[in-house]
């Protein structure tokens, strides 16, 4: 619209040209409803979701067809559709829950619509034969938040299948209520094995959902938060676990709840005997980006194992440390792709001159990602005995190296753009 346009003249002008907006909308809901029958599946999910944003109660009927759809996509969209349409679709979805072949997306949908009514009808579900149903369902209860799921959800932290018991966790942490945590610190402290880990992971998805449900105070009485206290207090001691899948569990977890307390207790498991916890452990450091982790971190990156070498790289991503500068650069070299990569990304952001030399040549190294995330990080460091190197990198004939040409390109355009003017960190564009 012209800018010519204004005011009230413009309103007058805009109401004669699109005509009553009652009436307009009815037509759009009628074509919308139509279009759900296309042959072109882009066209069907693209009306879906505007059924959905119209929230107009004649979508549901037509939504609730395309729950059968043999496009999971689609079936996605119209799920999202009739969550947003809310009230006038919970009756309708209650009644396909009882159907088999569209159980899984009435589920997903009575979630969007966060009605109490479902609880009930989703709780039974979660023992359903079928997995996807039980995952659907785990992750509805969460988004409706009521507590009379708490219970249930935690029966199904111990399903055999992991993205249901992902998905149960997650609710739990969804749900405004302490009865989750006191349940999981008693399954962390005396359940078995698969109790104590799904106990440990569960902590950290409740994290997720409720940035404030852990203390990250140095003192936990300053915030007098008991539950919040005995989260992390719990974790840390099982990383004693006399199983290595619980350290490993009770490590990660740790790293989502990013507590400082954490630190010291996680630098002691970093020698630990299984390289799992050696990995989950680093990388919960780098989560929690205590700089006290960044000198006895190093030694992993010579680590026998290969994630344990990818996670100590990756933390350098959060440290940006000065001291990380020779043990990057000395791991260029590495045998693994991910080790190098992050070595390189990492050197980008600490931006010391010791790494250009070094960068310059990964610019020739055999993988492509590096070869990009190399003249990226050469960018962000805006040193000028890089232009020749990136010049040349522009002409990368690999087939997959377009990303790495427009890399050397920007890097280029950065260094002789800044000048004397420090460059800001750019991030690859294929990132982790």
């Amino acid at each position: 619209m012209h800018r010519l346009f204004r005011g009230r003249a413009a309103f007058l002008v805009l109401g004669c040209m699109l005509g009553d907006p009652n009436a307009r909308s009815a037509d759009d809901v009628s074509r919308h409803i139509s279009a759900l029958k296309s042959n072109d599946q882009i066209e069907q999910q693209k009306a879906a979701i505007a059924l959905g944003e119209s929230r107009d109660e004649r979508a549901v009927a037509p939504l609730l067809a395309v729950l059968s759809n043999r496009n999971p996509y689609l079936r996605n969209r119209a799920a999202e559709a009739l969550g947003k349409i809310g009230a006038p679709a919970v009756e309708p979805l209650l009644t396909a829950l009882k159907d088999a072949k569209v159980r899984a997306s009435a589920a997903e949908a009575l979630g969007g619509t966060q009605d109490t009514r479902a609880v009930d009808p989703l709780i039974a579900v979660l023992k359903d034969s079928d997995q996807e149903v039980r995952e659907s369902a785990a992750r509805a209860l969460g988004k409706i938040g009521d507590p009379r799921a708490v219970e249930p959800l935690l029966a199904a932290l111990k399903d055999s299948v992991f993205g249901v018991r992902h998905a149960a966790g997650r609710a739990l942490g969804a749900i405004p209520d302490t009865g989750p945590v006191t349940s999981l610190l008693a399954m962390l402290k005396n359940g078995d094995v698969q109790d104590r880990c799904r106990s440990a992971e569960a902590l950290g998805n409740i994290k997720n959902q409720h940035p404030n449900a852990v203390d990250r105070s140095p003192s936990p009485a300053a915030s007098g938060n008991t539950v919040d206290a005995r989260v992390g207090e719990t974790l840390v001691t099982a990383l004693k676990d006399a199983n290595e899948k619980v350290r490993a569990a009770a490590a990660a977890a740790l790293g989502e709840i990013r507590d400082v307390r954490a630190v010291e207790p996680l630098l002691g498991v970093l020698k630990d005997s299984d390289a799992r916890v050696r990995a989950n452990a680093a990388l919960a450091l780098g989560d929690i980006g205590d700089k006290r982790a960044v000198e006895p971190m190093l030694p992993l990156l010579h680590d026998g194992n290969d994630y344990v070498r990818e996670q100590a790289a990756a933390a350098q991503l959060d440290f940006k440390d000065v001291r990380a500068v020779e043990p990057l650069i000395a791991v260029l070299k590495d045998g693994n792709v991910n080790v190098r990569r992050y070595a390189v990304w990492a050197l980008g952001l600490i931006k010391d001159a010791r790494a250009v030399e070094p960068l310059i040549s990964t610019l020739k190294d055999r993988a492509v990602i590096v070869r990009e995330y190399a003249a990226t990080a050469l960018g962000n460091i805006g040193d000028a005995r890089a232009v020749e190197a990136l010049t040349a990198a522009q002409k990368d004939n690999h087939y997959l190296g377009a990303n790495a040409r427009k890399a050397a390109a920007a890097a280029l355009a950065r260094i002789k753009a800044a000048g004397a003017a420090e460059p800001q960190a750019t991030t690859p564009t294929t990132s982790r």
